[in-house]
């Protein structure tokens, strides 16, 4: 009999990713304020490996659990579980693990990379046995292109700016297609009385922008190319937001998290676009993307598989003022983040920082300890997974 930690893919790395989430930031606060840890400076300068564990650490588990989750629903075929998903999950814990135990920067790659290319399989294999080719294009090659960037991360001093850029980039990808597919219909199933419009030409207008995007600021950071294909996106996806964002959407706290997650990627491109001007919106920029866009559709998502996964209601769930402030702490989190900079000659820089990293730590502890013992133990309905 499968430990109940084991049955499906979103259980470990829900808590794995939530944990991490935490743990790190925490680590993060004593490094930013001058302690030094041992572990944190595997790929040199600290910002490095705050960067690397926020998006093939934390991102990357959250992901990982959706997918091998969704992908059994989508498919009517079993993705991994028991000893194998433990295997997998195991790989991604010890890649973690190891640079705080003063593993080096090759064995800790080997973990982390057999990890992500474990993930590519147990993803494609599934989407190819259904013949579902369309998906197969989607996920495993996103997912390869995810490992390819945190090959480059481990390659070399030169290659670790493109390598993280490249992962925040898959990421959102990832994060904007998973949002189109399945935001329309939560929405929908949450008010009961709505219809969302869908507009299929968005999709492929957003792809071509974004690869183009890609392509551009990797090469030329801040380029004007790269600043109108930004602004392009914003557009996009503000368009695709304004479909989606229902009054009644705003009453009901798992689905006005990913609205609000999505609202800080169509900014956080807005920001991108403007740094090309105004380079001190760079920063404010980037953790739009990732403490706004990355971070709250993550949690957002999360919650909702856990609840719904877990055989509790998705509709009217239970304390629904704890997930509020759970989801409003990083909320906040994401506006002090993206505001420190430009209001530091008001507030003292390190205050707004501290705030944020606060509020970032009490969001996904709020999640361990809520969601935790939830995704350990059996469902509540007594069915299997």
């Amino acid at each position: 009999m499968k430990a109940p930690l084991f049955a499906l893919g979103f259980r470990p790395f829900f808590v794995g990713a939530s944990l991490y989430a935490a743990l790190v930031m925490g680590v993060w606060v004593l490094v930013w304020r001058g302690e030094s840890v041992p572990g944190t400076t595997v790929f040199g300068p600290s910002m490095w490996w705050h960067a690397h564990a926020m998006i093939f650490g934390f991102a990357f588990a959250a992901v990982t659990g959706f997918l091998l989750t969704a992908v059994g629903n989508w498919t009517g075929r079993p993705t991994i579980q028991g000893g194998r998903l433990a295997g997998l999950f195991t790989l991604w814990a010890t890649a973690r693990i190891l640079p705080f135990l003063g593993g080096g920067l090759a064995l800790t790659a080997a973990f982390d990379l057999a990890f992500n290319l474990g993930v590519v399989l147990t993803v494609a294999v599934p989407l190819v046995r259904a013949k579902r080719w369309r998906d197969v294009g989607i996920f495993p090659t996103k997912l390869a292109t995810l490992t390819i960037a945190n090959a480059l991360v481990y390659l070399s001093p030169s290659a670790r700016r493109t390598g993280i850029y490249l992962g925040i980039y898959v990421t959102l990808a990832l994060v904007m297609t998973i949002g189109k597919r399945v935001f329309p219909m939560f929405i929908e199933k949450g008010l009961g009385d709505v219809q969302v419009r869908r507009v299929p030409a968005l999709a492929l207008i957003n792809l071509v922008a974004f690869v183009g995007f890609v392509i551009a600021d990797l090469g030329w950071p801040n380029s004007g190319v790269s600043a109108v294909l930004a602004a392009g996106i914003a557009g996009i996806n503000g368009w695709r937001w304004v479909l989606w964002a229902r009054p009644g959407v705003w009453r009901a706290p798992l689905l006005w998290v990913l609205l609000v997650g999505y609202g800080a990627i169509v900014f956080g491109f807005g920001l991108k676009a403007a740094s090309s001007i105004w380079p001190n919106l760079a920063s404010p920029a980037i953790h739009a993307l990732t403490v706004g866009g990355i971070g709250l559709t993550v949690l957002g998502m999360m919650t909702r598989v856990t609840l719904g996964h877990t055989g509790r209601a998705v509709r009217t769930p239970e304390r629904p003022r704890w997930l509020t402030a759970m989801f409003g702490a990083l909320v906040a989190s994401t506006l002090l983040r993206v505001a420190a900079p430009l209001l530091a000659s008001v507030v003292p820089y390190s205050v707004t920082i501290t705030l944020a990293q606060a509020l970032w730590i009490g969001a996904f502890g709020a999640f361990v300890l809520r969601f935790g013992p939830m995704l350990s133990t059996a469902r509540a309905d007594g069915k299997p997974g």
